[in-house]
């Protein structure tokens, strides 16, 4: 099981970016780390 933390508001906002730019939510997610 992988530990959980959160996001910090730069994480988030990298995030956001990858995905407003395109990015599958699966990709995203895999770069990293993040399970869905």
């Amino acid at each position: 099981m992988s530990q959980q933390r959160p996001l910090t508001d730069s994480e988030a906002w990298r995030i956001v970016g990858w995905l407003e730019g395109g990015q599958t939510q699966a990709k995203v997610a895999e770069a990293t780390g993040i399970a869905l």
